[in-house]
């Protein structure tokens, strides 16, 4: 009768209606439980981040990268390494930098990935997905300057990430 009463107040993700709904409650949730495994504030070290942007069609992404390090700083954490790449495919795994990326948090150089939208990572919601579930299983951070939604391109600049969330 435990074990029963157990798995039913096990919280589990239901997908909502809105698949971005969904994926951006499934990001907050990974990004929470990142954060409950970290020990008491007054032993932690700096969170530090890899910043991921694409280059526009002038060749330069320094826009964006200033906009990430800033929103990086407002959520008192450190911009550990720059990783761009040009647009290309909708599969992220396709890109040369953000496998550099995706390798620096899997060494455990970096904490987390900053990066500008969803979009940024992939317009596709299974590619996106798939990436969010890979961070969460490390645990690992993902922020997000513009939340995920229909809009986030229009969206006001914002970090979806807050301290002890």
């Amino acid at each position: 009768m435990d074990l029963d009463n157990k798995r039913q107040r096990q919280s589990a993700l239901r997908p909502a209606a809105n698949r971005g709904l969904y994926l951006q409650r499934l990001r907050v949730a990974n990004n929470r439980h990142w954060w409950d495994t970290l020990p008491a504030p007054e032993s932690r070290r700096q969170t530090r981040y890899v910043t991921y942007a694409l280059r526009c069609t002038n060749g330069s992404a320094d826009e964006d990268l200033s906009a990430l390090r800033r929103c990086v700083e407002d959520a008192d954490g450190a911009v550990g390494y720059y990783v761009t790449d040009s647009y290309g495919t909708t599969n992220p795994n396709d890109r040369p930098g953000w496998l550099e990326a995706c390798r620096l948090l899997q060494l455990g150089f970096v904490d987390g990935i900053a990066v500008m939208n969803r979009d940024v990572i992939s317009p596709s919601d299974d590619h996106y997905e798939a990436v969010v579930q890979w961070i969460g299983g490390r645990p690992a951070l993902l922020m997000l300057v513009r939340a995920e939604g229909s809009d986030s391109r229009l969206s006001p600049v914002t970090p979806t990430i807050r301290k002890g969330l």
